[in-house]
């Protein structure tokens, strides 16, 4: 949620509703990145607002209008989001979260724009908007004789409008890849939990090939090098024999014991 406690906000849009106050127009914007205050006012309507509004800003903005014909003349209120084409892409997605902190302080609107430029808030965009909005775009005068579907001629200008914004976007142009990659990734390991030292964990982004020398003659299958100057051994290698060191506790085989001498029986005679 953004900081709307500045109180020149609420008297600022309370003098912009009110009759009998001049001030017909007002933007309110960032201080930081959280709070938001007025940055500006006027009694000069919407072409002094346009005027005010920059390219590399966010606007949230209430604009006073009078509308109608000869008959009949009603004062509307507008709300216009304002995101200029310099904004960043981190700010921009501020703006939806904090306009629902800013939308009950500006009130009930008529109608309301949200625009990227000052093309897309012109005023003819948003009488049009308010006829709209108003219920009384019959145009039962132009179409008597049968309306004329206009999806194409839109379609064109929305695509023509989509190219022109792309060329004018701060975007730079794809820049492709046309080396091999390499077979692996550098990546520093240090400061992670490892057995290996900390010069160990570093050695891997001092050089992104591998170091295939240090399993010649480890493998057990036929492998060969994916460079030139790697030469890898065909022979396998041989299985280490394991040598058993006798225990100092193991007690003497019970066959290597000579075998105890038979005691000569005695001859006892009995008396006579």
């Amino acid at each position: 949620m953004a900081d709307v406690s500045d109180a020149a906000i609420l008297d600022t849009i309370t003098a912009v509703r009110r009759d009998d106050f001049d001030t017909d127009w007002v933007a309110i914007g960032y201080e930081g990145k959280d709070k938001l205050v007025v940055k500006g006012s006027g009694s000069g309507g919407h072409s002094e607002l346009m005027d005010f509004l920059k390219d590399d800003e966010v606007y949230f903005c209430l604009l006073r209008l009078l509308d109608g014909d000869q008959e009949s003349r009603r004062v509307k209120f507008i709300e216009i989001t304002y995101v200029g084409e310099g904004v960043s892409g981190i700010r921009r997605g501020r703006v939806g979260v904090h306009s629902g902190s800013i939308k009950p302080l500006l009130g009930q609107c008529n109608t309301f724009v949200t625009a990227d430029n000052k093309k897309e808030c012109k005023l003819a965009i948003i009488l049009k908007k308010l006829k709209i909005a108003g219920g009384a775009d019959y145009d039962t005068g132009s179409n008597a004789s049968g309306y004329k579907s206009k999806a194409s001629s839109q379609m064109k200008s929305a695509l023509a409008a989509y190219q022109q914004k792309e060329t004018e976007g701060n975007v730079k142009s794809v820049v492709y890849v046309t080396s091999a990659l390499p077979s692996t990734t550098p990546v520093d390991l240090g400061g992670r939990k490892m057995v290996a030292p900390p010069t160990e964990a570093r050695k891997n982004i001092k050089d992104n090939v591998n170091d295939t020398g240090k399993f010649r003659g480890k493998s057990a299958t036929i492998s060969y090098a994916s460079r030139p100057g790697a030469v890898f051994s065909k022979t396998k290698a041989k299985p280490a024999v394991m040598k058993r060191k006798p225990s100092i506790t193991s007690k003497p085989s019970v066959a290597s014991k000579p075998p105890p001498k038979a005691e000569k029986s005695k001859v006892v005679e009995k008396p006579k």
